[in-house]
C-alpha cells in the first residue's frame, strides 16, 4: 500500500519498534499487549498511519502509548489500553483484564462513555479505519 499511495504515509510516524522499547512499554504501563498490535509496532512502528495514527512503544515519542494512556486514563478509565485516537476525543484499544490486553479492538465514545467492540483484531482495525478513504 505504501508504494501504491505513498502519499498517505507522508506525515510523521516513528521508526519500527524493537523487542526491548515493546518490553519497556508493557513493562511501564503492567500490561501484555496483543500480538498483532506488537507485531505492527515492529513492522510498522507508529504515529500517523494512513488516515490514522498508532501510538507508539518508543518512549520518546510524542505518540507515546505510556503517555498518551496517562492523559486518556482520566477519561477512560484502567480497563482500557488506548492505542489510537479518531481526533475527536474518542479512542480505539484493548479491553484489559488482569494486565493482559485482550485481542479485540473496542471504541471507547466520549460523548457516552461507553466501550463498544469495533474489531475481532488490530489488524482488522487497521485495514478499516487507517487503510480505508
Amino acid at each position: 500500500m505504501k508504494r501504491e499511495r505513498s502519499l498517505w504515509f507522508e506525515l510523521d510516524s516513528d521508526p519500527p519498534a524493537t523487542d526491548a522499547e515493546i518490553g519497556a512499554a508493557e513493562a511501564a504501563m503492567g500490561l501484555t499487549f496483543p500480538d498483532e498490535y506488537r507485531y505492527f509496532l515492529r513492522r510498522f512502528g507508529a504515529g500517523y498511519f494512513a488516515f490514522g495514527n498508532v501510538f507508539s512503544a518508543r518512549e520518546s515519542s510524542d505518540w507515546n502509548v505510556a503517555a498518551k494512556n496517562a492523559a486518556a486514563r482520566r477519561v477512560v478509565g484502567d480497563d482500557l489500553l488506548a492505542v489510537s485516537e479518531n481526533g475527536v476525543g474518542d479512542y480505539y484499544g484493548f479491553a484489559v483484564a488482569s494486565g493482559r490486553c485482550e485481542a479485540a479492538v473496542v471504541f471507547w465514545d466520549h460523548e457516552t462513555g461507553t466501550v463498544s467492540w469495533a474489531y475481532d483484531t488490530f489488524l482488522d482495525f487497521i485495514v478499516s479505519v487507517a487503510l480505508t478513504p
